[in-house]
């Protein structure tokens, strides 16, 4: 893939047209080996509806947020979180 094509996906625009211009999943795939992304954060930020994407990401978050909270404070988030689990219907 030229880099001319990779401006053009990131502007939306065709730099030669004019024209609206928009990856095909198997240019994005190339795209995520290419540059090491996950695939599906890419859609996602493409655009492209994925379900069950956004609570990926919330996931991904909440993970980043544990990891660097000190062990106590893990442990009080892990109830607060069973508590909101237990009153909310699912």
């Amino acid at each position: 893939m030229v880099h001319s094509r990779l401006l053009d996906y990131e502007a939306g625009v065709d730099s030669h047209t004019g024209n609206p211009v928009v990856p095909s999943l198997q240019a994005m795939l190339k795209i995520a080996k290419g540059y090491d992304l996950d695939f599906t954060d890419l859609l996602v930020r493409a655009g492209y509806a994925i379900p069950g994407a956004e609570s990926a990401e919330d996931e991904r978050a909440l993970m980043v947020c544990f990891r660097d909270l000190a062990p106590n404070e893990r442990q009080e988030l892990l109830h607060y979180a069973n508590e909101l689990a237990r009153r909310t219907p699912h």
